[in-house]
């Protein structure tokens, strides 16, 4: 079964050839093994961000991007477009990784087609069983040949299954003016934008990548456009790659021979001073979850344990004076929460203090602009904003702001000059592991679902501002089908549409994916573009992203 791994593995539910254990305990080899490094390169942006997604600390990863040497990057001359066949290269040899086996089996889904040429490098004899007859083999090709193969070419096919870190071919193929079909696996997705310079299918599926191919022979002056554009990322020369590299070593080379071991010193002495922290909260539900639950999940990781209270625990005095680091989540001010964290300040001064809040429900001033307020009664208005100036009370009694966006942490520094720091959400491990779970069955066969999934009673103003382009789209379209999940109220505008209106009760978040999954659009809309609404995080567009719509 061809089908990617997660890619913060240990997220990841597949059993994989080698199994799960095998797995385990090759990630904790590598992270033991990368512990030692002073700089890790990665040959991408995107390469980078996995690694910091697998546990790598950010600050020492570099982007290294593989470069092309100078005399190849002139030789690599922009071909000039043809009439005729469209004629495809794929280069992967019969490679299964490189998906040569995906791409078999959707040639054999395209049969007979005028108008079209492909070129296999090096198959396997199994994979030209059954091909139609405009795909033929052709034998490995010496690097140096490589610019006179590519000027025979409209489009490179890149199916890959597996990661590609970089991908060297896709940044050769689009400088010399060829188009790019290539699955979502990273690397090539820096070179190549979606129906600009070529076209992006998923990894392992052999329906989509057929249909793209289709659709280029199909469409020939489509297909012809794309060539010619050349990479939406600049294609590195060579010597830049190696001067910069001579120059980070050097700059290491010129480090104190001790420094290694000062950076070891110094991390301990960290660690040491940040062995547990206690989270008090004000709030429950899901922004409990993932700015609490999963900020502890993140300590964990780095050995650091934690404790959860609620704010009117009779235990927190007594937490408080022990924890070596405090964070008060939407905690309002009260006599008892103001005196905790005075008693912080003076029994433990160098135990930091901090206030963390993921809406920007800490500024009174924005009480006019905040949507989702407007059926309240006056008074329950009146007692919501009062919230809002507890909360900021709290705030400044503490040492710092913790925020899940730059705009978040650029206002709370604004508004009370205390250092800020931001915490992004995220999904967490449980949540990965269901959605990586629910990502390998099929879909629910039937018609095109777009779903609009609501946690709270606040969206009901972001709904209303697109009811009526989503009732639009279920006239114009008799097969689309509409799921509303959580918290909504609808108006008779969706009742002329019946039962392709579903509605799904507001369920756990382990149950979420599973809905999800058998939906291929969702819907994320703001009433209006404020401040508040700016400053929120991208928590929804988090859970969309594993699950690939």
């Amino acid at each position: 079964e061809m089908n990617p791994c997660s890619l913060v593995s240990e997220c990841g539910v597949c059993e994989c050839e080698s199994g799960v254990e095998a797995r385990v305990v090759r990630a904790a080899f590598l992270a033991q093994q990368l512990a030692h490094a002073d700089v890790v390169l990665a040959p991408s942006a995107i390469a980078r961000d996995v690694l910091v997604a697998n546990g790598l600390d950010p600050a020492r990863v570099r982007v290294n991007e593989n470069g092309l040497p100078r005399d190849q990057l002139a030789g690599l001359s922009r071909r000039t477009q043809q009439d005729g066949d469209i004629r495809f290269l794929f280069a992967g040899t019969g490679q299964p990784m490189k998906g040569a086996d995906v791409l078999a089996s959707a040639l054999r889904l395209l049969g007979e087609m005028p108008g079209v040429q492909l070129d296999l490098v090096a198959p396997t004899p199994e994979q030209l069983v059954g091909m139609p007859s405009w795909v033929s083999a052709r034998e490995r090709y010496l690097p140096e040949d490589l610019n006179d193969v590519l000027a025979h070419y409209d489009v490179l096919l890149l199916p890959s299954v597996m990661r590609e870190s970089h991908s060297i071919l896709t940044r050769e193929a689009l400088t010399a003016g060829l188009a790019v079909l290539c699955t979502d696996t990273l690397g090539p997705e820096e070179a190549v934008k979606h129906e600009y310079n070529g076209l992006i299918v998923p990894a392992g599926d052999p329906d989509s990548l057929a249909d793209a191919i289709r659709r280029l022979v199909e469409n020939p002056s489509f297909a012809r456009s794309l060539a010619g554009q050349g990479s939406v990322s600049p294609v590195r020369e060579l010597a830049d790659q190696v001067a910069d590299n001579l120059g980070l070593y050097r700059a290491l080379g010129d480090t104190s021979p001790s420094y290694a071991g000062t950076r070891e010193v110094l991390r301990a002495a960290q660690r040491s001073l940040l062995t547990d922290v206690l989270f008090v909260t004000g709030i429950q539900g899901a922004p409990l979850r993932y700015r609490v639950h999963l900020a502890a999940e993140a300590l964990s990781h780095v050995g650091v344990g934690s404790r959860v209270l609620h704010y009117r625990s009779p235990d927190l005095p007594e937490a408080a004076a022990t924890a070596s680091a405090v964070v008060f989540y939407r905690v309002p001010a009260t006599i008892q929460v103001l005196s905790v964290i005075d008693q912080i300040k003076e029994q433990r001064p160098y135990s930091p203090v901090l206030f963390d809040i993921d809406d920007l429900i800490f500024d009174p001033s924005l009480r006019g602009s905040v949507a989702g307020l407007e059926g309240m009664p006056a008074e329950e208005e009146d007692l919501w904003w009062r919230g809002v100036a507890r909360y900021r009370t709290t705030l400044e009694a503490c040492d710092g702001y913790v925020g899940s966006t730059n705009l978040l942490t650029k206002r709370a520094e604004s508004l009370t000059g205390l250092p800020s720091y931001r915490f992004a959400n995220g999904v967490g491990k449980l949540l990965a592991q269901r959605s990586d779970q629910e990502v390998r069955r099929p879909r629910k066969p039937g018609p095109l679902r777009v779903g609009y999934f609501s946690g709270t009673t606040m969206h009901d103003a972001d709904w209303a501002h697109i009811e009526a382009g989503v009732a639009e789209i279920l006239e114009r379209h008799p097969t689309v089908e509409l799921v509303l999940g959580g918290h909504l109220k609808v108006t008779p505008a969706l009742e002329p549409f019946g039962d392709r209106v579903q509605r799904v009760p507001f369920m756990h978040w382990s149950d979420l994916p599973a809905v999800l999954r058998d939906t291929d659009i969702c819907l994320a809309p703001l009433a209006s573009k404020n401040e508040f609404n700016e400053a929120k995080s991208a928590i929804k567009g988090w859970i969309v992203f594993v699950l690939p719509m």
